[in-house]
C-alpha cells in the first residue's frame, strides 16, 4: 500500500527533490505583505502572538478554517460555538495533546477506536449537509489540525487527488507512507531548512506541498 500512496509522479518528483520542497514551503508560508500569496500560510498560527487553547474551540479556529478556503457555515458556527461548545471541549480533553502522527501505528487508523474518532464523527455531522462529498471530512480535519497538529492531518479533495484518491481510508497508507524509507525524516529536514520548525508539523509540510502540485498553485512560487 506504501508504494501506490502517491499516485502522482509530479508530486512524487518534488517530495524526492529537496531543493524544490524547500522552495516551495518557503514561498507558501511568505507573508503577504511581503509578497507571498497565499493566505492559508496564516493558517497554523493565527492570531499571531495568540496562545490556541488545546481543548476548546474558539472563534479564531472558525476564522483559521476561512483560510484554507473552508467557511465554517452559520450552523457551524451555532453548533460549535454556542449550542454545544461543551461537548466539542470534552471530547478534545479526551485527546492527549502529546498524542503524534508518527507514533500511532498505522492499522489503528482503520480501527473502530482511532484517536479523535468520537471527535471526528461529531464535527463531520455538524458540517454535513448538501451531499457534497468530502464536505464533513475537510472542514472537520481542518478543526482537528487546529487543535492537535501534531496528530491529525488534513485532507481534502486535492490532496486526496494526488495520493489514495476520493474514496479509500487516507490516515492509514500515508501513517505507512511516512514510516516507510525515512519520509518522515526527510520531510523534517525539508521543514528545518525553510525555517519552520517552530510554526508547522511535518504532517502540515506534506499536507502543504500535496497541495501545492494538486491545485499547480506551485506555479505562483516559480514563475
Amino acid at each position: 500500500m506504501t508504494k501506490e500512496f502517491i499516485r502522482n509522479s509530479c508530486l512524487r518528483d518534488t517530495l524526492n527533490d529537496s531543493s524544490l520542497s524547500v522552495e516551495l514551503l518557503k514561498g507558501y508560508y511568505r507573508p503577504i505583505k511581503d509578497g507571498g500569496h497565499f493566505e492559508g500560510g496564516y493558517f497554523d498560527t493565527f492570531p499571531p502572538g495568540k496562545a490556541n487553547d488545546p481543548h476548546r474551540f474558539t472563534v479564531e479556529d472558525l476564522l483559521a478554517c476561512s483560510l484554507l478556503s473552508a467557511d465554517i457555515k452559520a450552523n457551524g458556527i451555532v453548533e460549535i460555538l454556542i449550542d454545544n461548545p461543551d461537548r466539542y471541549t470534552n471530547l478534545l480533553t479526551e485527546i492527549d495533546v502529546s498524542k503524534r502522527f508518527i507514533n500511532i501505528p498505522a492499522k489503528a487508523w482503520s480501527s473502530k477506536k482511532y484517536p479523535g474518532r468520537d471527535l471526528y464523527l461529531a464535527l463531520a455531522s455538524a458540517f454535513k449537509s448538501g451531499g457534497i462529498k468530502n464536505l464533513g471530512e475537510t472542514r472537520a480535519t481542518k478543526l482537528m489540525a487546529r487543535k492537535r497538529p501534531e496528530l491529525f492531518p488534513i485532507t481534502d479533495s486535492v490532496v486526496r487527488g494526488m495520493t489514495v484518491g476520493p474514496k479509500k481510508k487516507y490516515w492509514t497508507p500515508f501513517s505507512e507512507w511516512l514510516n516507510t524509507d525515512n519520509n518522515y525524516s526527510k520531510l523534517e529536514s525539508i521543514r528545518a531548512e525553510a525555517g519552520l520548525e517552530d510554526r508547522i508539523s511535518v504532517i502540515r509540510v506534506f499536507d502543504v506541498i500535496a497541495w501545492l502540485i494538486g491545485s499547480k498553485k506551485y506555479k505562483r512560487i516559480l514563475s
